[in-house]
């Protein structure tokens, strides 16, 4: 027997062995008297299991209720038609709700639960899940009423710094458009820092189709840091101006600098407009130029032109991408539009990655230290699909709570943010390497910028010559074929007043890597600094055996 309170009944049954299940009640004087069977056996089962159960619950609710077991198991040996489905256990429930708040796919988690308990049936497991989804996230349907109030309860400024809000919304519902800008204290506070912003929409994240628009700041070593996320109806310079409007102004009202040098992003002329209409018509434009890539690609493979042109001409434009300067960009493009005139179309084409202010910043040399495409973005939006909305389309009533998380996520302290550049030991192994071949680098003083511009020998050759430094520097060249020659015989470092590190380079590896050993050769003939010990490559020598050396040779040797 065992003695339970009545509030407590139910329960008791359902986690007493394998569970119970209500057959029939009688009444008596004194009470009630119900009656289960094993759960384990289905209800049409012609054969029960031997296991009973009888409760007695007596009269009044202060008084405890009297359980009553009676015969053995005999499920285990019954046929497997006659088993039942089992109920989901409370650890099953727990382990649900912790891969649910860990971002873990639906059909992952469906797995999991199935393989932990084989005896419960699919539908049941998958609405568990459902209900579970819709407790943590949301019911999915959403009206425009429903969103701007869930939009006005989210809009106050939270006290924690990595708790998201919302920091700006537009709702029309005449014409059903609206604008959600999401962010959090802590991604805003990255503005204080950095300067270079990119902005692009990805799309695939909601089952209605509005885009997700996600703005980020560049650091020093060319990684994307995510300050706010937006969901927009519509892709029109209005739509991105609120965007970037809203973002300088809960910058202004925390007291945030919010001060843009440059802004990198695709071709899409309403997106740059805009952030130059909020920005201030100083801001530099960087057209990312993997989509110029693309583009070239694409008008290429509407000619008759072989592959072999083809690849030539991409090879000629990365090539022409390295400029180091608008002067020596310029003057590139306009010897690469002479060499491919005879291709029917390509000069007319080609003419607005040289001459048009939203689409002719593509090179290296236009932003130095920084990068020249948006693949930073990119990674961080495939991040977002993968790792926190599981590659799925969710309705936007479960969608504003996922995105919710992922600003607090990318809020988090771990998140490091390289506000200066740094120089790995590798870098300075090559660095060490280059200063014990001897090879001899120029200095030459430029004093119109107030600068000193190193140059360095490339390949095997042992020394800068005059020839090449002038050939450098040339704005008067005969064909594409010449400049290229030119560029790839030196390098050159700009040493200017500001830290060593803040130096730029012109070989491709600083362009695509924001670091060279270059830049540390510079540092290091000029005492700006000192390399490490681990920095050392000389290999260790065999050690001399002890005593005198041996002259005499030996027997029988004919020198």
């Amino acid at each position: 027997f065992t003695s339970v309170p009545s509030d407590d009944l139910q329960t008791a049954v359902q986690d007493c062995e394998y569970g119970f299940r209500f057959k029939v009640e009688n009444r008596v004087s004194k009470g009630r008297v119900q009656y289960y069977y094993c759960r384990r056996i289905k209800v049409k089962a012609s054969q029960q299991c031997g296991r009973r159960m009888m409760v007695f619950i007596p009269n009044g609710s202060e008084r405890n209720c009297s359980i009553n077991l009676k015969g053995a198991h005999t499920c285990d040996t019954a046929k497997s038609e006659d088993l039942a489905k089992t109920v989901l256990t409370k650890e099953n429930y727990a382990e649900m709700d912790r891969m649910l708040r860990s971002g873990i796919p639906l059909k992952d988690i469906k797995k999991h639960i199935r393989a932990s308990n084989p005896q419960v049936s699919k539908n049941r497991v998958n609405y568990a899940i459902m209900q579970a989804s819709q407790a943590m996230y949301g019911c999915g349907e959403l009206s425009l009423g429903d969103l701007a109030a869930w939009a006005k309860l989210n809009s106050s400024t939270p006290n924690n710094h990595e708790t998201g809000f919302i920091i700006g919304s537009d709702i029309d519902g005449g014409t059903g458009c609206f604008r959600l800008v999401y962010s959090s204290k802590k991604l805003l506070s990255h503005f204080r820092t950095l300067d270079i912003l990119s902005a692009d929409c990805t799309f695939k994240t909601t089952l209605q189709g509005y885009p997700l628009m996600v703005v980020c700041l560049v650091d020093k070593m060319r990684h994307a840091h995510p300050v706010a996320f937006a969901t927009i109806t519509k892709q029109e310079e209005a739509d991105y101006h609120f965007v970037f409007a809203t973002l300088q102004d809960q910058c202004t009202r925390l007291g945030i600098p919010c001060l843009i040098r440059a802004f990198i992003s695709d071709g899409e002329i309403a997106l740059k407009k805009a952030a130059r209409s909020v920005f201030g018509e100083h801001l530099l434009l960087i057209n990312c130029y993997f989509h110029v890539v693309q583009n070239v690609k694409k008008h290429l493979s509407k000619t008759k032109e072989s592959s072999e042109h083809k690849d030539q001409v991409l090879k000629d434009v990365s090539r022409i991408q390295l400029a180091p300067t608008q002067i020596h960009f310029e003057q590139a493009c306009e010897l690469f539009l002479i060499k491919y005139d005879a291709l029917p179309g390509f000069a007319h084409f080609f003419q607005k990655y040289v001459y048009k202010e939203y689409f002719k910043n593509w090179y290296e040399g236009a932003l130095p230290g920084y990068p020249s495409t948006n693949n930073s973005l990119e990674a961080l939006n495939r991040a977002i699909k993968e790792h926190h909305l599981d590659r799925t389309r969710e309705p936007l009533g479960t969608f504003k709570a996922r995105i919710m998380s992922v600003v607090e996520y990318y809020g988090k302290d771990e998140r490091v943010i390289c506000e200066e550049r740094t120089y790995s030991v590798e870098d300075e192994r090559m660095a060490y390497d280059f200063i014990r071949t001897g090879k001899r680098t120029r200095t030459v003083h430029d004093w119109s910028d107030r600068v000193k511009h190193l140059y360095f020998p490339t390949g095997n050759n042992a020394e800068v010559t005059g020839r090449e430094i002038e050939a450098f520097n040339n704005s008067d060249r005969r064909s594409l074929d010449h400049y290229l020659t030119d560029m790839e015989a030196t390098h050159r470092v700009t040493m200017t007043d500001t830290l060593w590190f803040n130096w730029n380079c012109t070989c491709r590896w600083f362009f695509k890597h924001n670091s060279c050993y270059h830049v540390l050769v510079a540092a290091v003939t000029s005492g700006a600094y000192q390399l490490r010990p681990e920095a050392n490559t000389l290999p260790l020598v065999k050690k001399r055996p002890p005593g005198r050396p041996k002259k005499m040779s030996k027997a029988l040797v004919i020198d």
